[in-house]
C-alpha cells in the first residue's frame, strides 16, 4: 500500500517529508542516532528547546550527519530537506559524462577542412553542441592580441 501511495504522490509532484523528534528527558546530554535518509536529503534542526527562541530563524545542519546531540531535558525537531548541492554535483557529473572527450573534438577540428566544421555549425558527434565546438575552436586558434606584440 505504501509503495502505491508513494508513486502516486511522486506523480503529482509531492516530495516525501521526514521529521525526527529527538527528546532527552535525562539530566545529561545524549547523542542520538539519526535515521538513514534517501539520496540527496539532509537533516536540518528547526526547533531546539535548549535555545531561548525555540524555533530557529534559520534551520541549521547538525555537526554530524548520522547523530544529533540533545541537551539535558530538551527537545529538537529535525526535518529532512533536499540537499541542493549534492543534486547539482550529480547533474554536472552526468552532463560531463555525456560530452565527448575534449582531445578528440580538438583533433577533429584541427584536421577538418570543411568550412561547416570550422565555423562550428556541424559536429562529428551529433550530441556535441555547436557552442562547445566554437569555444574549442577559440582555444585552438591563438589570439590576435598576442601576435601583435
Amino acid at each position: 500500500m505504501y509503495h502505491k501511495t508513494r508513486k502516486s504522490l511522486q506523480a503529482k509532484g509531492v516530495q516525501p517529508s521526514f521529521v525526527y523528534l529527538a527528546v532527552n528527558m535525562y539530566w545529561e546530554e545524549l547523542s542520538l542516532a539519526l535515521p538513514k535518509l534517501p539520496p540527496h536529503y539532509m537533516w536540518k534542526v528547526f526547533m531546539d528547546t535548549e535555545k531561548e527562541e525555540g524555533f530557529l530563524d534559520r534551520p541549521v545542519c547538525p555537526s554530524d550527519r548520522h547523530r544529533v546531540s540533545v541537551a539535558p531535558r530538551s527537545i529538537k525537531i529535525l526535518r529532512a530537506v533536499p540537499d541542493m548541492d549534492s543534486i547539482a554535483r550529480e547533474r554536472n557529473a552526468e552532463r560531463l559524462e555525456k560530452l565527448p572527450p575534449v582531445g578528440a573534438v580538438l583533433r577533429d577540428l584541427r584536421r577538418s577542412r570543411d568550412p561547416e566544421v570550422a565555423c562550428g555549425r556541424y559536429s562529428a558527434w551529433p550530441k556535441t553542441p555547436a557552442r562547445v565546438l566554437r569555444r574549442m575552436k577559440k582555444m585552438i586558434r591563438p589570439s590576435t592580441a598576442h601576435r601583435s606584440m
